[in-house]
């Protein structure tokens, strides 16, 4: 969690909040009561959500907490006192990191734009899109938006997911040759596809199939470890030249199904056997896993 990569952006300081660890949301909680507990006395309050930096990504953590404070607000009697923001470096609503995905809801298909944007309006939640959050002061967030505007936004509350970033190992061989540029690229190379191309030119068939790094053989990289290849949305810039779109979704509900795929293919290794390779894009089984936990679809 790459907080430093945002001026001011650190938990529980400038009255902003994390969720990204549970002492983070533990912190979270305890900020957000004492906001619960000013409403309840009278006093009318603003609170900001969503990304707190022009690449982060993680959309669907911010979605699921958006809509899980606006609940806990009508548990308090108190949602008439507050206005609620979601702020995003996404381009529409329900990109999520992957330029939106089809949605059943009911006998119909709908765009997760669609979705979002009915959730949002039916709760009375603003939303500020094409936001590169670059700057945190005290209640100020201050961003750049795909116009090239420099703009702010004030808050009594915020949760901003920030950067996130590989850990900046080292790797060398037993004689001490360092060999890093084959094991990481942030985070640990895999079976991808990491050729620079035009977003014209992307594939599914650029994702790993069976997160094996392919210098040495027995070493794997499941769930967030794995250096993804490019971004999944399509990448946009702002007229300051600044790029302001997800970086690619790094979360649990994937990360659990490729840690099963690469626990068998270790077994086959084991084993003798041929490897077995892994579903592509995983991503749209969790951003609808979000959804049925919200009760969407």
């Amino acid at each position: 969690m790459a907080f430093d990569q945002t001026e001011g952006l650190l938990p529980a300081t400038n009255k902003t909040y994390s969720v990204c660890t549970y002492t983070h949301a533990e912190h979270a909680w305890q900020g957000l009561d004492e906001l619960i507990q000013r409403m309840k006395k009278g006093e009318k309050v603003k609170i900001l959500i969503g990304t707190g930096h022009v690449k982060a990504t993680c959309q669907g953590a911010a979605f699921e907490y958006i809509l899980n404070v606006e609940k806990e607000l009508h548990k308090h009697n108190v949602r008439d006192m507050a206005e609620i923001t979601w702020i995003s470096n996404e381009y529409q609503l329900g990109d999520f990191g992957m330029d939106g995905v089809l949605l059943s809801y009911g006998s119909n298909i709908m765009k997760s734009s669609e979705m979002v944007e009915m959730v949002f309006e039916d709760r009375g939640i603003k939303w500020i899109l094409g936001a590169g959050v670059n700057k945190i002061e005290d209640g100020i967030a201050h961003y750049e938006n795909l116009e090239g505007e420099q703009k702010s936004e004030t808050y009594d509350f915020a949760m901003l997911i920030p950067a996130f970033s590989g850990h900046g190992f080292k790797a060398y061989d037993k004689n001490n040759v360092e060999i890093t540029d084959k094991l990481f690229k942030g985070f640990m190379l895999v079976d991808a596809d990491y050729t620079p191309k035009p977003y014209e030119n992307w594939s599914v068939q650029d994702w790993p199939e069976t997160y094996q790094n392919p210098s040495y053989k027995n070493i794997f990289a499941p769930g967030i470890a794995f250096a993804p290849p490019h971004a999944i949305s399509k990448p946009r810039i702002s007229k300051n030249g600044t790029s302001i779109s997800p970086a690619p979704p790094r979360t649990g509900m994937p990360s659990g199904i490729t840690a099963k795929l690469v626990a068998d293919n270790i077994i086959d290794v084991i084993k003798g056997k041929k490897r077995i390779t892994a579903q592509r894009l995983l991503w749209v089984i969790w951003v609808r896993h979000v959804l049925l936990l919200q009760g969407m679809v």
